[in-house]
């Protein structure tokens, strides 16, 4: 898988800590080159990051994603010290939060959920821009605390929510709709680094290891610069239609997932201990009121939004027809589904009720499933399901970052 690059520009507003007090520089100087602060310990070191290109082939209903030009992520700089067991070389292991998520203090300056806004704009070298904001106009450019006495590890996640804020002290979590968001997430710790210099052994991402890290990159492994590899954390179903030659003269007029959460709880963040570890999609509990726990699908056109599909007869081993719609949902075993059909040659309308077959490791996040719909009549469904291209669960190629 060909790794492309996405590198992460900042500018305007720092905040830095001196050793024994906080300092803060209110129209920093931008540097000169990109490499002076590398060698001037009084220069402020830059926070950098990038994303991987993501290609989501969710259609219909559910929102399709390209790539990350134009998207909006939410990224949080936290601070974390090293696992007692020191299992280095594995994400999420190196590393863990053992601080208040509810306390300013916890997150490197300027860096709790700041939003990162991806530029459409690419260059030769097929890297693309991204720019962190203040609210819509204002950049920022964002700096490790000087001081290096504390090491951070950094988050993201996709849909950003400028309003999300940590439920506890134990996480921090943003709510979502489920039904078409392609819900994304990332972490990135850093590895301990030993340079054999009398700064001995630097555990973490702060300004004395990037610096160290960057002086030595030509000698260095990739593996010390920071990385963001994102998880789709939503289950896409793809629904088609299709009738047998018994039964030529049906219409789809609708369809709907049923007794299925429609909202989760994304923890982008936890520290040790918390129910859910970061990463976690958590659906929210059914309704007392079960026409509350409803996803449906419904028309592109807004002004249409009532399903007007008639099936396609394409014999069962070919298992596609009609496509009706995508909807992304929380990882389950199965779903129970409702279908509206018409028969053209009667006025009454009739609702099948269907289960989608169990799967043994159940229907799991990052992976597009095909259903295809086979109506023999007004009371009775079979489907056939099989596996479509989208995007492996974790995206193959670490992306440099920083």
């Amino acid at each position: 898988m060909k790794a492309k690059y996405i590198i992460t520009g900042f500018a305007a507003l720092a905040l830095l800590f001196g050793c024994s007090k906080t300092k803060v520089i209110e129209n920093p100087e931008p540097p000169q080159s990109d490499e002076e602060w590398l060698y001037d310990e009084s220069l402020p070191v830059p926070v950098n990051f990038s994303a991987p290109q993501i290609e989501v082939a969710s259609k219909a209903s559910a929102q399709r994603i390209d790539d990350l030009a134009g998207l909006e992520i939410g990224v949080l700089g936290i601070a974390t010290e090293p696992n007692e067991a020191g299992s280095a070389g594995t994400t999420g292991e190196t590393h863990q939060i053992t601080a208040d998520l509810t306390q300013d203090g916890t997150y490197l300056p300027g860096m709790k959920n700041v939003k990162a806004v991806v530029n459409d704009e690419a260059d030769a070298d097929t890297k693309t821009y991204i720019t962190f904001k203040d609210g819509e106009d204002q950049n920022l450019l964002i700096y490790y605390p000087l001081s290096s006495d504390t090491n951070y590890s950094f988050y993201s996640y996709y849909p950003y929510n400028q309003n999300a804020t940590p439920a506890t002290a134990d996480a921090f979590t943003v709510d979502y709709e489920l039904g078409s968001a392609d819900i994304l997430w990332a972490e990135d710790h850093a590895q301990s680094y030993d340079n054999d210099s009398e700064a001995g052994t630097l555990e973490g991402f702060n300004a004395r290891y990037v610096r160290t890290v960057e002086k030595n990159s030509d000698s260095q492994d990739a593996d010390y610069t920071s990385n963001f590899n994102f998880h789709h954390l939503t289950t896409g179903l793809r629904f088609y239609a299709l009738s047998d030659s018994d039964s030529p003269n049906i219409t789809v007029t609708g369809l709907r997932i049923v007794e299925v959460p429609t909202r989760a709880t994304l923890y982008v963040a936890s520290r040790a201990g918390a129910a859910y570890p970061s990463g976690t999609l958590v659906p929210a509990t059914l309704d007392d009121t079960p026409e509350n726990n409803v996803i449906a699908l419904t028309g592109g056109d807004p002004d249409s939004p009532v399903l007007n599909v008639t099936p396609s007869q394409e014999t069962p081993e070919n298992a596609k027809g009609t496509e009706i719609g995508t909807l992304l949902v929380a990882p389950a075993a199965s779903y129970k589904i409702e279908v509206d059909i018409q028969l053209n040659d009667t006025s009454e309308p009739a609702t099948i009720e269907a289960e989608i077959p169990v799967r043994d490791n159940s229907y799991i996040a990052g992976s597009m499933y095909s259903l295809s719909l086979l109506v023999r009549n007004a009371v009775e469904v079979e489907i056939y399901v099989g596996l479509d291209p989208w995007i492996e669960e974790d995206v193959e190629d670490s992306i440099e970052i920083g």
